[in-house]
């Protein structure tokens, strides 16, 4: 046979080194060769989550709404303290402030009907001064001259209060038949006999001829005089009479 090529010669020299060079197992055959371990294909990356978006301020302030704050429940189930019915205050006061007469109080071409408070002083002055009605009508006082509201002609008055038997103080409310009848009562006395003295700066004057003396009523609107007196005698009354129109009358003798 012809003769092999003398690279094929050193490539069985070659090999015969390498497996001399190789461990062997107890049989004398060499040893399997080592597979690899077979890579993994790459994995696709993927895109980390973006958070949720914000909600919006219209959305926030919905949210807020929604939330319910409860009230501990010793606070929920604690009994309110009631105030006293006022009904009881008004009560008391007719009591220590006797009604001493109804009737109308008459301006010019005006009436308001008006229920007088006795305060202090002499109340048999009251009783001898105010008109009485026999006929079961409703009787009548007439403003018949006015007085200025200045401190010559107060003084005067000043000189008879501080004489319990020479004055009687009384405190003129409106009244009438209903509260609707009262309402309308109040806007007159109110509108067409206070405004009247107020914007006059005066007191309103009606002589009474007695028996045997003249007595003289001097009818007060809500003043500096008026009010330093009602503080002084009634000071309660005058707390609950500040919230309505009213008057006070003075009845002097002469």
């Amino acid at each position: 046979r012809p003769p092999e090529p003398p690279d094929s010669k050193r490539r069985k020299v070659e090999d015969r080194e390498e497996a001399s060079s190789r461990p062997r197992t107890p049989s004398g055959s060499p040893p399997p060769r080592e597979k690899k371990p077979q890579e993994m294909p790459p994995l696709p990356l993927s895109k980390p989550s973006e958070p949720p978006p914000l909600p919006s301020i219209n959305q926030q302030q919905t949210a807020e709404n929604q939330i319910q704050v409860h009230e501990p429940l010793s606070t929920v189930h604690q009994p309110e303290s009631k105030p006293p019915p006022p009904q009881a205050d008004v009560l008391d006061l007719l009591r220590r402030y006797p009604v001493m007469w109804q009737g109308h109080l008459m301006l010019k071409n005006e009436l308001a009907a008006i229920q007088l408070h006795f305060l202090s002083g002499n109340v048999n002055l009251a009783q001898m001064s105010l008109p009485q009605s026999s006929d079961g009508t409703t009787p009548n006082l007439r403003i018949s001259q006015r007085m200025r509201l200045e401190q010559t002609q107060l003084e005067g008055v000043e000189r008879r209060i501080k004489n319990n038997n020479d004055h009687c103080l009384l405190l003129a409310l409106p009244c009438g038949r209903d509260p609707i009848d009262v309402q309308s009562q109040t806007a007159t006395l109110k509108n067409s006999l206070i405004t009247y003295l107020l914007q006059k700066q005066e007191a309103g004057i009606i002589n009474v001829q007695g028996p045997q003396v003249t007595n003289v009523l001097h009818i007060f609107p809500p003043c500096q005089f008026s009010q330093m007196h009602l503080s002084r005698v009634a000071p309660d009354l005058l707390s609950s009479a500040s919230e309505n129109c009213h008057l006070m009358i003075v009845i002097a003798t002469v």
